[in-house]
């Protein structure tokens, strides 16, 4: 990687750093607030809210603007905003309704970070063949993130440290990725006054058109990865702790070592993938995605906890090729004008089908044993993934010769 990259990716690390101590924090305070634990949810809930309306606007933004201005913005702004819940705790002025607004403002401003910082990966590259790499790197680093600071968080609260005190650690996590972000050189986007002469609606609607109408493989893409969302975190959160009680296990307890089982995986596959030199991302990312289709199986037959880790193991595998290699996927068939489009739209597609697992895995958990739902997760998962490889190969023959048809035109 060269040193523009090396940047990026140490503010992505601090950012991501920062994100996942904030839930740690979030989570505990909003329980110590609230009456019930439906207030408790509503301010969790309110962090995906904003990717209904903001969503493809922030890829719209991030291909409009600076993106290394709107970047710096967005992750001081977030640290101003993690900064105010400490000091109104400290004056006994913070509530679940503050906590709801700070989320949803935070929410809002990472809809226009998360496109912005995965189009840029792409832009200060220059070998792109080396494109899965760094993704698998940038993907190795979010999850040792991800995992450190819940851990870091504990460390802190076991030494009395007021739970809001935390989100001090959190701010400057933010402030240290903008300081980062100011150093990156980024190359001159030619693509920037041409699109801001569009209308932010019509530049939205123009990014969706690309997808749907220009670019069927991506649009079919999207929906192979909202096939899989629809389940992912619900048989997580809801089936394998399900999974655990039904075991007579320690399901608090044995719940946090399945977790770090997964984020272990998943860091250990990505350190391979980032070796590999992946030709065809398509067959990789739909190996990926039947690889969920196995787990699921294998969490159906579980007998012992030995069974569930390694489901657990083979689950982070799993994550690590469909994620980093759909990433590679969108930004190598995407035009660099439509990439910040493109990741908002896998961003809100991420965010909001998280809230739809809950419900669909929680209703197949209502209607059938849990052997029975893991089975018919697993076959769901299986036929989802063969019906998308059909559509994928149906819309790049169509793509293909679209895109020969404007060649031929074009002379």
């Amino acid at each position: 990687m060269n040193k523009n990259l090396k940047l990026l990716w140490a503010g992505d690390f601090s950012s991501t750093l920062g994100a996942s101590i904030y839930l740690l924090a979030v989570t505990l305070l909003a329980h110590q607030l609230s009456d019930s634990i439906f207030q408790a949810s509503m301010v969790l809930f309110a962090g995906t809210v904003p990717y209904f309306f903001f969503g493809i606007i922030g890829g719209v933004v991030a291909d409009r603007y600076n993106k290394k201005k709107l970047m710096i913005l967005c992750e001081l702004v977030r640290a101003f905003l993690v900064l105010v819940i400490p000091i109104l705790f400290y004056f006994e002025a913070l509530t679940v309704t503050t906590l709801i607004i700070i989320s949803v403002l935070l929410t809002i401003f990472r809809a226009f970070y998360f496109p912005t910082n995965q189009a840029s990966v792409f832009i200060l590259l220059e070998d792109k063949e080396k494109l899965n790499q760094v993704n698998s790197y940038f993907n190795i680093t979010k999850n040792i993130a991800a995992m450190m600071g819940p851990s870091f968080g504990g460390v802190f609260l076991i030494f009395n440290l007021e739970v809001s005190s935390l989100l001090f650690i959190n701010c400057l996590a933010y402030v240290l990725s903008a300081f980062f972000l100011t150093i990156v050189n980024f190359p001159v986007n030619k693509n920037i006054e041409e699109n801001k002469k569009q209308n932010i609606f019509v530049s939205a609607w123009l990014g969706l058109k690309y997808m749907l109408y220009d670019n069927k493989s991506i649009a079919v893409m999207m929906f192979a990865f909202f096939c899989q969302l629809l389940l992912g975190v619900g048989v997580i959160q809801l089936a394998i702790p399900n999974l655990l009680y039904n075991l007579n296990l320690s399901t608090e307890e044995l719940l946090g070592f399945v977790l770090s089982t997964i984020t272990l995986s998943s860091v250990i596959s990505s350190f391979v993938m980032a070796k590999i030199k992946v030709k065809k991302p398509i067959n990789w990312l739909f190996f990926g995605y039947s690889l969920r289709s196995v787990v699921l199986l294998i969490l159906g037959f579980s007998t012992n906890f030995t069974m569930v880790l390694f489901a657990a193991f083979i689950m982070g595998i799993s994550f690590t090729i469909g994620g980093i290699t759909l990433t590679t996927y969108l930004q190598t068939a995407s035009e660099e004008s439509m990439l910040g489009r493109v990741m908002a739209l896998r961003s809100t597609l991420g965010n909001v089908t998280d809230g739809l697992a809950y419900l669909i895995v929680g209703f197949v958990l209502s209607l059938v044993s849990l052997f029975w739902a893991f089975i018919a997760m697993s076959l769901y998962t299986l036929l989802s993934v063969l019906f998308s490889m059909m559509l994928w190969k149906v819309a790049h023959k169509k793509d293909v010769k679209q895109n020969s048809n404007k060649g031929e035109m074009s002379l």
